[in-house]
């Protein structure tokens, strides 16, 4: 990771901007609420699968959704999805991951406010 990390220059985000891996400008069009269930469902493909050489935003935003209603919700790939934030309301300095702001840290229930919250952001998104 280190070896892959030192060629990477990361680019800046604005204060109200947000940290989005797997996102390119393909996606620009989407708006900002999708494009950051699509992100946390990338990072979490890479975890435990692979992607298999295409983009498919309807399945990424699917996975978003299995991932945030599971019992208990898998939110590790949320953590890379982030925006500035001033402290350290989670485990890195400077940012408020999408984690936090979705499950709100406190360990809620797939059927807490924050979850159904989070899912009525991506209505169009079939259950799996």
């Amino acid at each position: 990771m280190q070896a892959a990390s030192h060629p990477s220059t990361p680019p800046p985000v604005d204060w109200a901007g947000w940290h989005l891996p797997y996102i390119g400008d393909e996606l620009a069009d989407l708006g900002l609420e999708t494009a950051k269930q699509i992100s946390a469902a990338r990072c979490a493909r890479v975890s435990y699968l692979t992607h298999d050489g295409r983009r498919d935003p309807a399945a990424d935003r699917t996975l978003y959704r299995r991932l945030i209603t599971a019992d208990p919700p898998h939110a590790s790939p949320l953590e890379h999805v982030a925006t500035p934030s001033h402290g350290r309301p989670a485990n890195f300095t400077g940012w408020a991951q999408l984690r936090s702001l979705v499950l709100r840290c406190d360990h809620q229930a797939p059927g807490s406010a924050a979850i159904r919250a989070a899912l009525d952001s991506a209505t169009d998104v079939p259950d799996a």
